[in-house]
């Protein structure tokens, strides 16, 4: 991941560009001229848009630790297995068993990549975990068990 083309980090990396680049020439300038109040001023939009883009970055690194941790706990499961009911999402994972209703889902998002189920528990398929038929199968069961 980029830290400066992030859409999370990208307005605020332009915005501390700009007015580091502002700031640095009124800089400059004031060592030809008296007028600090400028230079003070563009050193103040300066540091808040350092404060911003810290901010941003610090969001955007603490989300992709919390991707890189839930990856890692996901990859030691040895069997995972997905059971589908009438009522309910069932995920077997080796010993652990997490049952969730279709009712507790509020959001589904799929792509041709993953399908990720929000609820009390969020969940994420990646369609390299089965076949593409599997997948597509899943796909429709879902989208008509969750509205």
């Amino acid at each position: 991941g980029d830290y400066i083309r992030s859409p999370t980090t990208k307005t605020a990396f332009i915005t501390l560009i700009i007015t580091g680049v502002a700031f640095l020439s009124i800089f400059a300038y004031s060592f030809n001229d008296d007028s600090i109040a400028l230079t003070f001023f563009f050193g103040f939009l300066f540091s808040l848009a350092i404060f911003n883009y810290v901010k941003d970055f610090v969001t955007l690194y603490k989300w992709k630790s919390q991707i890189f941790d839930y990856l890692d706990r996901e990859e030691k499961y040895q069997n995972c297995k997905i059971l589908l009911t009438e009522n309910s999402f069932t995920l077997f994972q080796d010993d652990k068993e997490t049952i969730e209703k279709w009712t507790n889902f509020t959001k589904v998002h799929s792509t041709v990549e993953f399908i990720s189920l929000e609820g009390k528990e969020n969940f994420i398929i990646p369609l390299k975990s089965m076949t593409t038929s599997d997948f597509q199968k899943l796909k429709d069961i879902i989208s008509e068990k969750v509205r």
